[in-house]
């Protein structure tokens, strides 16, 4: 799903950045309400192979590892540890009866408890609460997710999921080893870019297959 996701928008100029674990799991979320038709569709473009009744353990059971990977991060590491949070919540319209299963699903294996919002009379201020969430929980990286307009008096329910990860090299690269260097584009041409260089006396896992070459590079405590 990640691959499909970077196909889809890699030809906007600049940079992409995004994170396929945070799409998948708010995305879950929603799968988890799903049924027939539009349940199939989702499986089919998240690639969801597990029924549902084994895949939202699988979601918990992920979220759970990388939890304990970061704690023992902040056991282990010698100077600055990774930082690794991962955060769900629903707000749901005041009223409106929602299945307590799916809630009880939600709450079981994704840790999101509903908040009781007013999207009908107080959409503003509901879309602002959302944000500012976000933004704490994001040590205000992500500010501002959902846009003007992007919450209604139509609005019944909003499924967010926050991830912020922060994390320093085990062998940090030298700024003072960064020259620019010719970068081969798919169309055959070259340009100069700046380009970072490693520590050559380090050892690192590698990886060479048909048209590529790939580097495990670990931060902080070997993680």
């Amino acid at each position: 799903f990640g691959l499909d996701f970077y196909r889809a928008i890699h030809r906007k100029a600049g940079n992409q950045f995004f994170s396929p674990y945070s799409l998948s799991v708010a995305l879950a979320m929603a799968y988890g309400g799903a049924r027939n038709q539009s349940a199939d569709q989702m499986a089919a473009v998240l690639h969801f192979n597990l029924p549902q009744d084994k895949l939202h353990p699988a979601f918990n059971a992920l979220d759970q590892r990388l939890n304990q990977d970061a704690q023992m991060s902040v056991r282990e590491a010698e100077n600055k540890p990774f930082q690794l949070d991962i955060v769900n919540s629903i707000w749901g319209q005041s009223g409106y009866p929602f299945l307590p299963e799916y809630l009880d699903l939600l709450a079981a294996n994704y840790g999101a408890g509903l908040r009781l919002v007013d999207f009908i009379n107080e959409a503003k201020s509901t879309r602002l609460a959302i944000n500012q969430w976000v933004s704490d929980k994001t040590q205000e990286k992500i500010k501002d997710l959902i846009p003007e307009g992007g919450i209604n008096e139509d609005t019944r329910l909003v499924l967010a999921n926050a991830i912020y990860f922060k994390a320093d090299w085990q062998y940090p690269f030298e700024k003072n080893n960064t020259a620019d260097r010719p970068f081969h584009l798919l169309n055959g041409s070259k340009i100069d870019v700046p380009t970072m260089t490693y520590d050559r006396t380090k050892t690192l896992a590698y990886l060479k297959g048909k048209g590529f070459q790939a580097v495990e590079l670990p931060y902080q405590g070997e993680q």
